[in-house]
């Protein structure tokens, strides 16, 4: 173990369990414990006088009384780093160890005062006050080894194989990714205005705060008070709600969300908060810091804003997340942890968008995303793993989502990740309820991890009245609730992107009118049974083709922990990298530059995604996979049959490609020439692209309300080329963010036109692809004209 300092609070003998934890605070939250540690000791304001990270020194049979676990779990959640004391009750001491609280049967209270700071060597029996050591009765070896871990329950899964034993001494992977990656954290703090942990003159990592539990800003954070409240949805019997809101400051985000949490408190809910953040967080601040710098400010709050947001009062009651995909999610993490945020997302195969989102290759995406998850393993934070709702969102099958999200599993079973603190995300459409019951049954009967989080389909041009839109999404939610999904987030203003506090207020209040007011029935059909089948088949087959094993060999109970103990952790890295680089993990709007795509699906009527013949993934067996029975027409690859030439990208630090995917086949089918410039680009850079491609048309997208600032800066670099003349230029996405000014721009824009977002023409969220090419095809031909009678 190692060493351990703190400040001395000094106490008597036969200090008992009903004076560490009141019998009256047994019937509290279990995250609340630490508020009532050691309220029962009478005229001692101990809550006062004692700091986390304290030393508690005590005389003879400390602990004694009742056996209830709760008392040094209260300890531990207050802060407390250490007990010393002549002796202790047995149970005490033993449920003090099991929970990983460090306990010492040692005589030091007559060397010692309230307030000195004093340090402790428990593995070789030393303590040290005033410079002073005294050699003392060392603890055993197994306690030891037990206190390194954690407890208990963690030493146990290290010893049947389940966590790696490389992370044997507290936060050495955490410190070791921290000195490997020093300069892109540097950079982290010089770019966002944080400070992040750092290497000392000596080498040692300083400024890395104790792992989970901790209290930050007087509420103990943890994993573990996620997974408490996946817990009591599964004993209630319907979902906790998991409503994101993040804007740009601490002051807004947390005004908004005070105006979200009054709904909850009115029905006496606890939420699990997702926080949005900037989406600059997709970005290696180290590489990528230009591209930073012109897009802060959008998507959601800062890291900077993170710890301030803590500071006000976040997280309090409803515990938080915070998303951190992209080339650098263990940075995000890192400075999360540091924040006080209980939980996170990372996507290590996945990575939203199927590796698209930041500037960075997907070996590289995948590698940063298992540190991510090595450091949450270590640290006690709970991960949104993977997603199935982000391959969804783009195309890709329910069968091929599983896979994703099984290859992460076994990345984060190398990591460490405990299983409680895991849970997968998915997609639910609400067209048929058969199928979303068998794709939950799917997930729920082969995954790992503990935890299941729903989130209504969001692709299906929802309504845009708000009343309309919530109706829209009800349905989403009962087949959420008969699924049994642990976590389902609430959705409104969909079309604007950052809803209000009190639209998603509303949101929560509609959401829980559904569950407690359907009726939870299992459901049993054949089509339910068939089309599971359906899904863990072609899971089975990209498995086998991933991982090299015999075809037909793979059964979902074989999937176990110790099934991925057979690949060391780098070597399925490389499985992984390989399959999605040559097309055993597909989907067609797959996001990743170095990325090989080939599949083409159909949504069939019944809501399904089903493969076109002949466009299966590459060496999976097409046999296994669902095959639609549709007559679906798929356009050939041809050369362009129009002269004009467009160029299309996503601009800023935006990851968002389905849309821009969208106009890239619609202008494609249409005979134009396309150059599609995937991942975040610089609007100069698209200018300049344009310029030496020579094209007839600029089209470009962001979704992250950046627009007003983004797009003229296109307009204006083909300005200083001299083409702005001679080029059309149209933008997509949003100009505002935020619902409250999505009204304004929309107001702004009939009144004046959009010349003031320096392009030709704007397509919001309700346009349509046809609307876009038919405009832009008549003001090519329009532009083209005028340059003919200038001849």
């Amino acid at each position: 173990m190692e060493r351990i300092k703190g400040k001395i609070v000094v106490l008597g003998d036969d200090v008992d369990t009903d004076q560490i934890l009141p019998g009256y605070a047994m019937s509290e939250p279990y995250d609340k414990l630490g508020e009532y540690a050691m309220t029962g000791l009478a005229e001692f304001d101990f809550q006062s006088i004692c700091t986390p990270g304290a030393i508690l020194v005590a005389g003879r049979n400390f602990g004694c009384g009742s056996s209830r676990e709760q008392a040094p779990l209260a300890l531990k959640q207050f802060g407390v780093s250490l007990i010393i004391a002549k002796s202790f009750a047995r149970i005490f001491r033993r449920n003090a160890i099991n929970i990983g609280l460090p306990v010492w049967e040692a005589d030091v209270v007559d060397f010692v005062k309230t307030g000195d700071i004093c340090e402790a060597d428990l593995d070789k029996g030393q303590f040290i006050s005033e410079g002073v050591i005294q050699n003392l009765k060392a603890i055993s070896e197994i306690t030891s080894k037990t206190l390194q871990w954690g407890g208990l329950i963690p030493r146990v899964r290290m010893e049947l194989g389940l966590i790696s034993r490389r992370n044997l001494t507290m936060q050495k992977k955490t410190k070791q990714i921290i000195k490997e990656d020093i300069e892109a954290l540097r950079a982290y703090g010089e770019c966002f205005g944080v400070v992040m942990p750092d290497i000392d003159e000596n080498g040692e990592v300083t400024g890395l705060p104790a792992p989970y539990p901790r209290e930050v800003a007087g509420t103990v954070r943890s994993g573990y008070r996620i997974y408490e409240l996946a817990r009591k949805a599964r004993e209630r019997g319907w979902p906790v709600q998991n409503p994101i809101l993040g804007r740009n400051s601490a002051e807004e985000t947390i005004k908004e969300s005070e105006e979200m949490y009054a709904f909850a408190e009115k029905l006496d809910e606890t939420l699990f908060h997702f926080v949005h953040s900037e989406a600059t967080r997709h970005i290696d601040p180290l590489k990528g810091r230009e591209l930073i710098d012109q897009s802060r400010g959008k998507g959601g709050i800062t890291p900077k804003g993170e710890r301030e947001f803590i500071q006000m009062g976040g997280g309090v009651k409803h515990p938080l997340r915070i998303n951190a995909t992209g080339d650098t999610p263990h940075l995000s993490i890192l400075n999360a942890f540091i924040a006080g945020f209980d939980g996170t997302d990372i996507g290590p195969v996945l990575h939203v968008h199927f590796g698209g989102r930041g500037i960075h290759d997907y070996r590289t995406k995948v590698e940063n995303g298992y540190k991510a998850l090595q450091i949450c393993g270590e640290n006690n934070i709970y991960v949104q793993l993977e997603s199935h709702k982000h391959l969804n969102n783009i195309g890709g099958t329910d069968g091929m989502a599983l896979a994703m999200c099984l290859l992460a599993e076994g990345l984060a079973i190398h990591s460490g990740l405990p299983r409680e603190l895991s849970a997968i995300q998915m997609n639910v459409g609400g067209i048929n309820i058969f199928a979303d019951l068998a794709l939950m049954r799917a997930f729920r009967e082969t995954l790992w991890s503990d935890g299941l989080i729903v989130v209504p389909e969001t692709f299906q041009s929802p309504p845009e009245d708000l009343i309309a839109e919530a109706a829209h999404f009800a349905r989403m939610a009962v087949n959420a609730k008969l699924g049994g999904a642990d976590f389902y987030r609430p959705k409104a203003a969909e079309s604007v992107g950052i809803p209000t506090g009190s639209s998603m207020g509303r949101a929560i209040w509609g959401t829980n009118n559904v569950f407690t007011n359907t009726y939870g029935v299992d459901i049993e059909d054949s089509r339910i049974t068939e089309r599971k089948k359906e899904i863990l088949e072609e899971a089975m087959a990209v498995l086998e083709a991933v991982l090299n094993l015999p075809e037909r060999s793979l059964k979902p109970k074989a999937i176990t922990p110790q099934f991925w103990m057979q690949w060391k952790d780098t070597e399925l890295i490389d499985l992984i990298v390989e399959g999605g680089k040559s097309g055993k993990l597909d989907c067609p709007r797959a996001g990743g530059w170095d990325l090989k795509r080939f599949v083409k699906v159909n949504r069939d009527p019944d809501g399904i995604k089903r493969y076109i013949p002949g466009y299966t993934p590459q060496m999976v067996d097409s046999s296994r996979v669902a095959i639609t029975a549709q007559d679906v027409h798929v356009e050939p690859e041809r050369e362009p049959t129009r002269s004009q030439k467009i160029v299309v990208a996503t601009i800023g630090a935006d990851a968002h490609v389905n849309g821009v995917n969208l106009i890239r086949e619609t202008f494609q089918h249409a005979g134009f020439d396309v150059v599609f410039l995937r991942g975040m680009n610089l609007p100069e850079t698209v200018a300049e692209v344009a310029a030496e491609v020579n094209a007839d048309a600029i089209g470009v997208s962001n979704l992250l309300g950046l627009g007003g600032t983004l797009f003229p800066r296109v307009s204006q670099r083909l300005k200083e080329l001299g083409l702005r003349d001679q080029m059309v230029v149209w933008a997509g996405g949003r100009i505002a963010e935020k619902e409250e000014e999505h009204n304004f721009y929309e107001e702004k824009i009939k009144e004046e036109g959009v010349g003031f977002l320096g392009v030709d023409a704007f397509f919001g969220p309700n346009s349509t692809p046809e609307q876009c090419l038919e405009t832009i095809t008549r003001l090519i031909e329009e532009k083209i004209k005028k340059g003919d009678d200038v001849l």
